[in-house]
């Protein structure tokens, strides 16, 4: 009996030769793609422009701070003063005296430091005897952080010998340590420009048998 050839199914809508082929990129579908993305795009911006982390590296801020030690540091207030300063200058950011502080060498931007606010822009700044001494604008005197409770100096010597007005746009900062050669500060390489900084230090959050906000 001869054998009856079966002609193929006309092709149509059902027919899977006429779909379009799923997009995978290698192994990962689109969907599993966009999982994984987005969280990564929204943990940058968090990083960039909220919140972030470092470790602490030398004795600079002891007994504030220790080698090792891993901060949370608040992006937030000098993310909105950038924006409400590109429109009015008045409002860049202004931390306050006594504030702890994460930024960027100008000399060397890849350098992330901490260090304590203790001089804010039109400030007289004396270190002269082993002692800071702070005067705003007007002439009144502010306390050394360390004296208010703001910081655990290390020392209460504060080496160095200077008198110095603060510039507009610029800080005056300085590290909790504050012996000879432990802390490279404002009192070596000058005030620092206010738009270096990356945020405020906030939180002490390991070793957890000290953590706690700063």
């Amino acid at each position: 009996m001869p054998r009856h050839l079966i002609p193929d199914a006309p092709a149509g809508r059902g027919d899977p030769r006429r779909r379009p082929p799923r997009v995978v990129l290698g192994p990962i579908s689109k969907r599993a793609l966009a999982w994984i993305l987005a969280p990564a795009a929204l943990l940058l911006l968090l990083h960039t422009f909220v919140i972030g982390t470092l470790h602490v590296v030398g004795v600079s801020m002891a007994d504030t701070l220790e080698p090792g030690d891993l901060v949370l540091i608040s992006k937030l207030a000098v993310t909105r003063s950038r924006i409400l300063g590109s429109v009015d200058p008045a409002r860049s950011y202004r931390p306050d005296r006594g504030d702890v502080v994460a930024f960027r060498l100008p000399q060397k931007p890849s350098l992330l430091l901490v260090k304590r606010v203790v001089g804010l822009a039109g400030d007289r700044v004396v270190v002269e005897h082993g002692a800071l001494h702070v005067r705003d604008a007007g002439g009144a005197a502010w306390p050394d952080p360390a004296l208010a409770g703001y910081a655990r100096a290390r020392l209460e010597v504060t080496a160095g010998s200077l008198d110095v007005v603060v510039p507009r746009d610029a800080l005056f900062v300085i590290g909790d340590n504050r012996g000879a050669g432990a802390s490279s500060d404002s009192r070596d390489w000058g005030c620092l420009p206010s738009d270096a900084v990356v945020g405020r230090v906030v939180l002490l959050l390991h070793p957890f048998a000290r953590a706690g906000p700063l």
